[in-house]
């Protein structure tokens, strides 16, 4: 059995920017803690428990490294059998699936020479820094590990959406920014949107379009307990099925 004492995991979720509207500085640890829980890979079940999941492939990513190059092969906890754990051990999302100028990756022993790599790296890289590091201990034992990871991820729009009226979102309470486009309105924004299909408010799905070539999927569905993956592939077949 592979026996990894202690494992110190950061996924950071940096900017994401849209064409015409900023949202910087989206940090998972920090933003969204209490109202959305980490899905570790995009096989895992979704719709467990009723509140938001994020996945961030990036981690999917280290955790490969980290099983290749420090473990050697399937990583198994001291205490028993993890379901994450297991996940991960496939090895599902690797860097084929991802832009390499999209993400940066690195682990090692939790000292300050790695904490002094990443910030070096993501500097380099993405012209970024992270508050988040600078929570940890640095100076744990030969047996720690930091797996650190980070996504930024720009999209531009072929054409700007317009910005509509603040309002509520969900169960929130305060207002937040909206953008799109205004019903019966002919704008050059409708450009960025093709409609996969639409069944209903409940069943739908939509593809937008960005300059760079990458497509952002909305897939709205009733469907539960399924995984990102299963979701997708859905999407697909309902797509196809409505050409």
């Amino acid at each position: 059995m592979n026996k990894v004492l202690k494992v110190v995991l950061i996924v950071i979720l940096t900017t994401i920017i849209l064409t015409g509207i900023t949202y910087a500085g989206i940090k998972i640890y920090e933003e969204i803690k209490g109202q959305a829980t980490m899905t570790p890979v995009y096989t895992s079940k979704i719709s467990s428990i009723d509140n938001n999941k994020v996945w961030v492939g990036t981690f999917n990513l280290v955790w490969n490294d980290f099983m290749n190059d420090v473990i050697g092969k399937e990583i198994l906890f001291e205490d028993g059998y993890s379901e994450l754990a297991n996940e991960l051990n496939k090895q599902t999302f690797t860097t084929k699936e991802l832009a390499e100028n999209s993400y940066f990756k690195i682990h090692g022993n939790a000292n300050i020479e790695l904490k002094n790599k990443i910030e070096d790296g993501i500097k380099e890289k993405f012209n970024e820094k992270s508050k988040i590091i600078d929570k940890f201990n640095w100076k744990l034992n030969d047996n720690s590990y930091i797996l650190y990871a980070m996504l930024k991820k720009e999209f531009n729009y072929l054409e700007e959406f317009q910005r509509l009226e603040d309002d509520t979102f969900g169960n929130s309470e305060e207002n937040v920014k909206y953008f799109g486009i205004k019903s019966r309105v002919i704008d050059e924004a409708r450009k960025n949107i093709e409609i996969l299909f639409y069944d209903s408010e409940e069943e739908l799905a939509i593809k937008l379009k960005t300059k760079e070539g990458d497509e952002i999927y909305l897939f709205k569905t009733s469907g539960e307990n399924k995984s990102f993956e299963e979701n997708y592939q859905e999407m697909n077949v309902r797509k196809k099925s409505e050409i």
